[in-house]
């Protein structure tokens, strides 16, 4: 009788055997990876991406708030941050500039003969004196004297030649008891050229004097110490024509009389700077204006220096706000001095 011995009944496994890995497969996986879904999946999972609001309120974060995630420190008050600040603010005053100086005078420039006529009798007014009226005679030997000043190439009530700015009066035929002469350059706008001349003691005697009647004014640009500038030229004048006013006028000597404004020039700083924060150009305010928040945002900065991880807490002090302001002044006044303000 033959034995049979029965086989133990084999169990199947419920979990399949793991396949071999071939390279499709890795290849598989990682593209599966760079697509940011699983290589399990038949269908691909759309990617999460933050929107453009979202992106730009972190741009934002990061470059003005003081955070963890900037170290509490932001961006713009670091030191490549500042560099990059004084860079953009130079190229938006010298395009500004540069555009200014293609533009044709008279049409669009800040400065023309009716505003400069509309501020003189404004300030006249004020102070109880006459409105002046144009006088053609006197603008023409305005134009003339601006046109001698750039061919010459000077800066002076006085030509290289001897001649005076009476000189150029008599020219056109003017016969004056009284006669005066105003010079600016270098100015931005018709506000900035007049509070100059208020602000000087013998300009400001020509613009308020009662006795005159009439002006010229002339504004002409074109190259002067080799730099391009805006020249103004202002003719004050009382013609023949008009009464007498030796009477009225104590220590006045009737006959001819001249009176120039005392040229000034830019050797004192202060004045300079005076003069540049009252002609402020639209790309000066701009700098001024950010480089101001700057310093604000410097100074919040710095009180939350306590806040800093202890790799950075132990160079604080060589980030203090001390330093970081004392840059921004100093970027603030070279602004003003070089953009701002000009020569009376």
């Amino acid at each position: 009788m033959k034995s049979t011995t029965k086989k133990p009944y084999a169990r199947k496994s419920a979990r399949p055997a793991a396949k071999k890995r071939t390279v499709h497969d890795a290849r598989k996986r990682s593209l599966a990876r760079r697509r940011r879904t699983s290589p399990y999946s038949h269908y691909a999972k759309p990617v999460h991406r933050p929107s453009f609001s979202l992106r730009l309120t972190r741009v934002f974060n990061q470059l003005f708030l003081p955070l963890p995630r900037n170290d509490f420190r932001p961006h713009i008050v670091r030191r490549w941050g500042l560099a990059v600040l004084a860079l953009l603010l130079l190229v938006v005053n010298s395009g500004f500039l540069f555009l200014q100086q293609e533009q044709v005078l008279g049409e669009s420039s800040e400065i023309t003969a009716e505003k400069l006529l509309t501020n003189t009798n404004s300030v006249r007014v004020k102070d109880g004196l006459g409105a002046l009226k144009i006088s053609p005679e006197l603008n023409r030997a305005a134009a003339d004297k601006a046109d001698d000043m750039l061919a010459k190439d000077y800066w002076s009530h006085t030509a290289p030649d001897g001649r005076e700015p009476w000189d150029f009066i008599t020219h056109e035929s003017y016969r004056y008891i009284l006669a005066g002469e105003n010079l600016a350059r270098g100015f931005n706008t018709s506000d900035g050229v007049i509070k100059a001349w208020l602000e000087s003691p013998t300009h400001r005697a020509n613009v308020l004097d009662k006795d005159y009647t009439e002006m010229g004014l002339a504004i002409k640009t074109g190259q002067m110490d080799g730099k391009t500038t805006t020249l103004v030229v202002a003719m004050y004048g009382r013609p023949a024509s008009a009464p007498d006013i030796s009477a009225p006028n104590a220590g006045r000597i009737s006959g001819i009389n001249t009176k120039i404004g005392m040229m000034e020039g830019s050797s004192n700083f202060w004045n300079t700077l005076r003069r540049g924060m009252t002609d402020l150009t639209p790309s000066l305010i701009f700098t001024l204006v950010a480089l101001t928040i700057v310093a604000m945002l410097t100074i919040i900065a710095h009180f939350a220096h306590w806040k800093l991880s202890p790799r950075l807490s132990r160079t604080w002090r060589m980030h203090h706000a001390v330093i970081k302001l004392s840059f921004v002044t100093f970027l603030m006044i070279g602004a003003i001095l070089s953009y701002g303000g000009g020569m009376i």
